[in-house]
């Protein structure tokens, strides 16, 4: 491989974390628009139980798709046997949060 595409392999790599962070950026913002949003039209509604219930399990979906992005963060960074039992149990715990909140929507 030469040093010009080593270079713009670099590149190319730079400009992809740099994509990944805008794009978590801008799920944060909709996440919090999304709650905002919901919770807005719930005090106008006067306090609906519904919309209560939508309000949790948005929170819950966005905690279960955290805590699987976390575990993906764990085996990414995990190193020896240690760091590869620590992101099994992180994987185990986001799996068994994932079961249960399809438990809960089913």
């Amino acid at each position: 491989m030469s040093v010009s595409n080593v270079r713009d392999t670099r590149e190319e790599v730079a400009r992809l974390k740099t994509d990944i962070a805008n794009a978590q950026a801008e799920a944060r913002l909709l996440e919090y628009a999304l709650l905002r949003g919901l919770s807005l039209t719930r005090k106008l509604t006067g306090g609906s139980e519904s919309l209560a219930d939508a309000i949790s399990k948005a929170q819950k979906a966005l905690m279960t798709i955290r805590l699987l992005h976390s575990s993906y963060l764990a085996f990414e960074a995990s190193t020896g046997p240690l760091g590869l039992a620590l992101a099994g149990i992180s994987l185990i715990t986001g799996l068994i949060s994932a079961g249960e909140f399809a438990m809960e929507m089913s």
